[in-house]
């Protein structure tokens, strides 16, 4: 099994958390840019996330490590945009199925539209935005996207007063 991002921040602190001595690889893209690669050998961790894989709905509505779970969502495909006096957050995935499913529970705040042809995003703006990002990013976690934690925190800045709590 292989984890792939462009962050190798990230990439590093999985390493540094399983305990691996495997070396990340950079490759780089067809558009040019380059990518981490970090491959998992353990036999037992890949069998235990493809059962984790297979019952997705569980996962999704369970609440332990939902915000965790989201924050992974949204860092690896989604976005955390300021649009002029807006946060809008954007999860995007070839399954509406699983969309339909982070947005029930989150709350059905968000809007799923059609993005390309096989693809579907979940948008979602200003406030339900900002108790998302208060729910992933508080406390500040160990693994996140640096670039997308800043992008919160300039729009706490910016607002200058504290974020309703989501839940």
């Amino acid at each position: 099994m292989r984890i792939k991002s462009i962050d190798k921040e990230n990439i590093e602190k999985i390493k540094f958390v399983m305990g691996s001595n495997h070396k990340i690889r950079k490759e780089k893209t067809p558009p040019g840019t380059y990518i981490y690669v970090f491959n998992i050998y353990n036999n037992e961790l890949v069998r235990d996330l493809i059962k984790y894989e297979t019952k997705f709905d569980d996962v999704v509505l369970k609440w332990d490590f939902f915000p965790d779970f989201l924050r992974g969502f949204i860092d690896g495909d989604g976005g955390i945009y300021i649009k002029k006096t807006s946060l809008e957050i954007t999860i995007t995935a070839k399954d509406k199925r699983v969309l339909e499913l982070l947005n029930k529970r989150i709350g059905k705040t968000g809007s799923i539209y059609p993005h390309g042809s096989n693809c579907f995003t979940l948008r979602f703006n200003n406030t339900n935005s900002e108790k998302i990002c208060n729910m992933i990013y508080e406390p500040k976690p160990f693994l996140y996207v640096s670039r997308k934690l800043s992008t919160w925190e300039l729009w706490c800045a910016m607002k200058k007063q504290p974020i309703t709590k989501m839940f």
